[in-house]
């Protein structure tokens, strides 16, 4: 099973969605959120909203990403 992480950074919001995909495709839909875009879109500081959302929903999962938490 391979987690993955979807993030489209907008010109006014930050999208994120995090699913499990399993081996044979199957993908289970786990949590997303929407936040502000920060900065100029393009730019790393626009990296702020999606750390700030992907901390605030992995609150109550399993995710193990240590470089953002």
């Amino acid at each position: 099973m391979t987690r993955v992480i979807g993030v489209d950074i907008g010109n006014s919001s930050t999208e994120v969605a995090l699913a499990d995909v399993s081996d044979s495709g199957e993908v289970n839909f786990i949590n997303s959120g929407i936040s502000e875009t920060t900065g100029i879109k393009g730019t790393k500081q626009n990296l702020i909203g999606f750390v700030n959302r992907f901390k605030s929903f992995c609150k109550n999962q399993t995710c193990k990403f240590p470089m953002l938490i």
